[in-house]
């Protein structure tokens, strides 16, 4: 869908993008990244014709965009940046249907593509009302992916959108992002300065340096096989444990047989040393060691040591990485998984993750084990 044709831009007599040649898949995710000054910034602004380019030209399903005005391409597509950029004087809704109003949608068409747009990023109605700065990072980063969606285009642009989120929340933003575009499949660019993200996120790899493209392809293969000392330096000695990042809990966990409070242990999680608790709509409530009950007593309530989910679980659409990062913060060797709606699905174990990742020894070791 985007394709680049002998692109160069100078500023100042300074090499911006040096000759650069590429095509981005349409539907995935295309990660640019590379050092301080390689171009990536320069690259994704001439998509939508923020800047324009000194010679070559860029094509968007065949069409030049320099055949069209800018305010026409960027109505098609989406942007997103690091600031966020939210009006402060506009409420969630009205910072969401900024494009559909400019294009004169109907009240009802507006409506319904909100609504659509808030379970999409997981914003329950209360927030419709709510100004920017009665929202947390993570929340108003949310609702700036949903603006960028809200007018259904075919691309978006991402400009280091996760960069002013803290660590967690960016793990998590990564996650749900992933997620919302196994749902949408935009053809996206985004940029990033980390490679962790990169590798998380990317279906199509493009990593520069000097204003050119040293290595593109697919996250597996570049991890694999880099092309030369840069590449291999920049994408860092621990390989194997950033292939963690290729993989979602979905490829490796296991079923699950949770217990619930007043009932009888399920048959088929009798045989383990502790048993998942959850709640009669299946919300994770903590966990119960199983040594020296008997099979057929009903669970009590103070069996259950508590657990608070946000801390302890991770998410199905998570990468191997994230989980692995987790249990050695909490210091466990098995982690619940919930679904999107925070439901418990299914649970992953540190020895699951050292097989894909090839050897046990790649990886760290955990201490204080307090799930088995």
């Amino acid at each position: 869908m985007i394709r680049f044709e002998g692109i160069r831009k100078t500023y100042d007599e300074k090499q911006a993008l040096a000759g650069v040649d590429i095509e981005l898949p349409t539907g995935q995710i295309s990660v640019i990244i590379g050092p301080s000054g390689c171009g990536k910034s320069t690259f994704l602004k001439l998509i939508n014709r923020m800047i324009d380019p000194d010679s070559g030209q860029i094509l968007i399903d065949n069409t030049p965009v320099l055949s069209r005005s800018p305010h026409e391409l960027r109505l098609g597509i989406g942007y997103v940046i690091q600031e966020i950029g939210l009006f402060p004087h506009f409420t969630v809704e009205e910072n969401i249907l900024i494009v559909p109003r400019l294009l004169k949608w109907t009240e009802q068409k507006k409506a319904e593509r909100l609504g659509e747009l808030m379970k999409l990023i997981g914003l329950s109605d209360g927030y419709r009302g709510k100004y920017p700065h009665e929202l947390s990072g993570g929340e108003a980063q949310r609702v700036g992916v949903a603006r960028a969606l809200a007018a259904d285009p075919e691309i978006l642009l991402m400009d280091e959108p996760f960069g002013a989120v803290d660590p967690l929340n960016r793990s998590v933003l990564q996650d749900e992002f992933a997620a919302i575009q196994s749902k949408v499949q935009k053809t996206v660019v985004f940029v990033t300065h980390d490679i962790d993200e990169a590798v998380r996120l990317a279906d199509h790899l493009v990593i520069m340096r000097d204003g050119k493209v040293v290595q593109a392809g697919a996250p597996e293969e570049i991890l694999q096989k880099p092309a030369g000392r840069f590449v291999r330096d920049f994408i860092g000695a621990d390989r194997a444990i950033k292939r963690l990042s290729l993989f979602s809990l979905r490829d490796i966990m296991q079923p699950v047989y949770p217990a619930r409070v007043g009932e009888p242990v399920p048959p088929e999680a009798r045989d383990k040393a502790y048993v998942w608790v959850v709640s009669k709509e299946g919300y994770l409530n903590g966990w119960a060691e199983l040594t020296g009950r008997k099979p057929e007593e009903n669970l009590g309530a103070e069996e259950v040591t508590r657990v608070a989910a946000a801390e302890l679980a991770v998410f199905e659409t998570s990468s191997l990485r994230t989980a692995l990062s987790r249990m050695m913060g909490q210091g466990i060797r098995n982690l619940p998984v919930l679904n999107r709606e925070w439901q418990l699905v299914g649970q992953v174990n540190l020895r699951d993750i050292e097989q894909l990742a090839g050897s046990e020894g790649d990886l760290p070791k955990t201490e204080g084990v307090s799930v088995q």
